[in-house]
């Protein structure tokens, strides 16, 4: 009992320590600015991009031209020191895992209804859960990208990777709360 109240207190820690909500903050504004920019490529510009995405050079070509260069090298940095942070080291995989889903469920809150759609409860929170666990697996996703650390933002494929996957299941949750609401109509 001792053991979960203390890696309770440790997760509480780190969820309010400077570094955990420096990289959220700066990972959430690199995941925003990406899914503004993939909205804008064509479908052909899109499928270059997946085919090119082990090409260093294409690689920093696209965030040069999507303009997250200097993005990327600060959460590189925000990683860096997320990663140091001894609180956050002492936590297991699956706390890491806990303490951004439930980062992103406190702040996930309605971001859905229109003022003519009824929203229906058990539609919303599967959306709301979906998205939450998307931006939490991308959020760890990104932690993981060692690429930041030794080879810099420009030949990091594993962000842009984690960063598209994200917006697939962005996606794919926007698809199934609108389908489930087509249902309950």
């Amino acid at each position: 009992m001792n053991v979960f109240v203390n890696k309770n207190l440790l997760m509480i820690s780190v969820e309010n320590s400077n570094e955990f909500l420096a990289f959220i903050k700066e990972n959430e504004s690199v995941m925003a600015k990406f899914l503004m920019y993939k909205e804008t490529l064509s479908e052909s510009d899109y499928n270059e991009l997946m085919s090119n995405v082990n090409d260093d050079d294409y690689l920093l070509d696209i965030i040069n031209k999507a303009d997250m260069l200097n993005d990327l090298q600060r959460l590189g940095a925000k990683m860096n020191s997320l990663l140091a942070n001894t609180q956050y080291e002492r936590l297991n995989q699956m706390e890491k895992i806990q303490l951004f889903n439930d980062h992103f469920e406190a702040s996930n809150i309605v971001k859905v209804k229109t003022r003519s759609e009824v929203l229906y409860a058990t539609c919303y929170e599967q959306y709301n859960s979906a998205r939450n666990y998307a931006e939490a697996k991308c959020s760890t996703a990104v932690l993981a990208c060692s690429c930041l650390i030794v080879s810099g933002p420009g030949a990091c494929a594993c962000v842009l990777a984690a960063l598209d996957k994200l917006d697939d299941d962005l996606q794919a949750a926007k698809r199934d709360f609108e389908n489930c609401q087509r249902q309950h109509h």
